[in-house]
């Protein structure tokens, strides 16, 4: 151990007084702090201990108690196969998961389909590795946005749900462009649309076509109207506007 020429004041670790130490090590005033000190982080390290294999029993008990029921939610497969939501979306939407959709929030899936994937599933197979094509194209963050009209904060939704590549240049953080484009096509964007020459604030509605501000709201959200975000105001789009004006005359 190390000695100090002269005496150091610490911090009793134990009972928080202050007090002159002779060594860099010593981390209590007293041989009696020393001791109830050591106790404590035994204790500490005892419950922790304990309270994980708790923790495990208790996934262990959701575990077996899902594995009895006949119907299950997304969230509980998760929990069954120890995966992530996301990746059991994934494997629903490609068809690999059989299950049927209730409703807008109820998704089940039979627990005897679950067993089928194992009972009928193939060998092992290690996969070529695919020489990766290397990302000629990027978007910055307040591309993205201006673009397709979302806020930033659902826009790192997106990049983290499907694992889009990004990379930082300097203090700018920019995203596959390639990825965010398809991701946006599979959500029905329509490019031509987004590109049409005339588009209009609420105000604007509002004052050309005679609206209140709710009725106004009420009209874009029932005939979803195209819209879109630029230079943080959103903007409706007025060709279909006069569409649905014109057909209803």
């Amino acid at each position: 151990m190390t000695k100090a020429k002269q005496s150091i004041r610490k911090i009793c670790e134990y009972c928080g007084k202050e007090f002159d130490a002779w060594r860099i090590t010593t981390r209590c005033c007293s041989d009696y702090c020393n001791k109830r000190a050591y106790k404590q982080a035994k204790r500490k390290k005892t419950i922790e201990a304990t309270e994980t294999i708790t923790a495990d029993k208790k996934v262990g008990k959701i575990k077996t108690d899902l594995s009895e029921r006949q119907y299950l939610s997304i969230s509980e497969v998760a929990r069954l196969m120890s995966v992530s939501r996301w990746t059991v979306y994934r494997y629903v939407v490609s068809g690999v998961i059989p299950c049927i959709r209730i409703n807008k929030r109820v998704t089940r899936i039979k627990r005897s389909d679950l067993d089928l994937l194992f009972e009928n599933a193939n060998p092992y197979e290690v996969l070529p590795a695919q020489e990766r094509k290397p990302i000629a194209d990027w978007y910055t963050l307040s591309e993205i946005t201006e673009k397709y009209g979302i806020k930033y904060r659902r826009l790192r939704d997106i990049i983290n749900s499907e694992n889009i590549p990004e990379k930082r240049d300097g203090k700018i953080t920019l995203i596959a462009k390639n990825r965010i484009d398809a991701y946006f096509k599979k959500q029905g964007y329509n490019e031509t649309i987004m590109n049409l020459s005339e588009w209009l604030v609420l105000q604007e509605v509002r004052e050309q076509y005679n609206m209140t501000e709710n009725a106004a709201y009420s009209f874009l959200s029932e005939n979803n109207i195209p819209k879109k975000q630029q230079g943080g105001q959103r903007y409706y789009s007025k060709l279909h506007i006069d569409k649905v004006k014109n057909k209803g005359q």
